[in-house]
Order: C-alpha cells, then structure tokens, then sequence
C-alpha cells in the first residue's frame, strides 16, 4: 500500500521471496530406518518418491507420530513445512506437502 496526499493507493504484490534451502550437518541428517541419509526437503522428497519402501515409511509415519515433521521443525527450522507434514499420513500425501515446501525454496 503506498499513501499519497492522505488517500491510500493500492500497490502491485510483489513476489514472494524464495528461502534458502536448509542442509543438514552430518550429525543431524534423517537416519531412514533401513534406509538412506537425507540431508535436505529435496532428499526427502525424492527419497518417499522414489526409494523408500512403505514399511520404511510407515516406521516413520504414524497416528502416533510423524519423525519427518518432527525433523523437519527441529533440525530444518522449518515449522509450516512440518505443520503441513503432521496433516498428513500417506506417502502421496507427504509427497504433495513436500513439493508445496518445495516451491518456497530457490
């Protein structure tokens, strides 16, 4: 909003500003249960896509917990990310909240 002379002008949004994408340090990478170290949401994301198998992820995701969104939240720094991860329970689901996190990253 711009005020000119008192009267208030609309202004043109601009675009959102894209964050940085955060990297795990070795000592707080995501440990996949039988699985692959993941360092960032990108990993993740490709990781339940393209890798993990369902009893991996189900050893992760549950109606008791969700360690993606925990991880998310505390080592990431990421609380709408691992809001949108604790939501949700399925693999598809988990897929589609990641590339929505996604799009907020460079």
């Amino acid at each position: 909003m711009l005020i000119i002379n008192k009267t208030i002008m609309p202004t043109k949004k601009t675009a959102k500003a894209k964050k940085q994408l955060v990297t795990a340090s070795d000592g707080c990478c995501f440990w996949v249960h039988n699985g692959p170290i993941i360092r960032d949401l990108r990993e993740l994301h490709e990781a339940i896509r393209d890798t993990m198998t369902d009893e991996q992820f189900t050893h992760h995701v549950s109606k008791e917990k969700n360690d993606f969104a925990q991880w998310v939240a505390d080592v990431l720094e990421d609380d709408t990310c691992a809001k949108a991860l604790r939501r949700v329970r399925t693999r598809k689901s988990t897929q589609k909240a990641l590339e929505l996190c996604l799009a907020e990253y460079r």
